[in-house]
């Protein structure tokens, strides 16, 4: 009884082996498809981010020098929004990424008032340190879009 009972699954097996294995492509095509759906979203999201970081950046470098150089500029709310919202983005990012943001966060609130000093010496000190961090973000960022391609 055995030996019948194996000879039927062998030729069961043999009968449906093109089922068997087109299933198990099947199922394996699944499985890799979606892995790579989740992974490309992702990406796509933390290339969006790094995008936005970006061109909030450069609207950060603008007030900067407006505060810097102009001397009439009420841009201070505008540049503390874009510090926040860095720093919101940014946790979508990568650890190091965040922690520029952060950096820059402080770098920002340390010397924001500095920006409009009397003191030319103290106002490029200020403006060269927060440009500095902006640029150390910018950095990161770049190389994380760059990671992803």
């Amino acid at each position: 009884m055995k030996l019948a009972f194996g000879t039927q699954l062998t030729e069961q097996l043999r009968r449906n082996a093109v089922a068997f294995i087109s299933l198990f492509i099947a199922v394996t095509s699944l499985g890799y498809n979606s892995w790579r759906n989740e992974t490309t979203e992702a990406q796509r999201n933390v290339r969006e981010a790094a995008f936005e970081m970006i061109r909030i950046t450069s609207v950060l470098q603008r007030d900067v020098f407006m505060e810097r150089y102009d001397k009439d500029s009420d841009r201070w709310h505008h540049a503390w929004a874009a510090v926040i919202s860095l720093q919101t983005l940014s946790r979508l990012l990568p650890e190091e990424i965040a922690d520029a943001s952060q950096s820059l966060r402080q770098t920002w609130s340390d010397q924001d008032s500095l920006l409009k000093a009397d003191d030319s010496v103290q106002a490029d000190a200020a403006e060269a340190q927060v440009n500095q961090a902006i640029e150390r973000l910018n950095q990161l960022l770049i190389e994380q879009i760059k990671a992803l391609s």
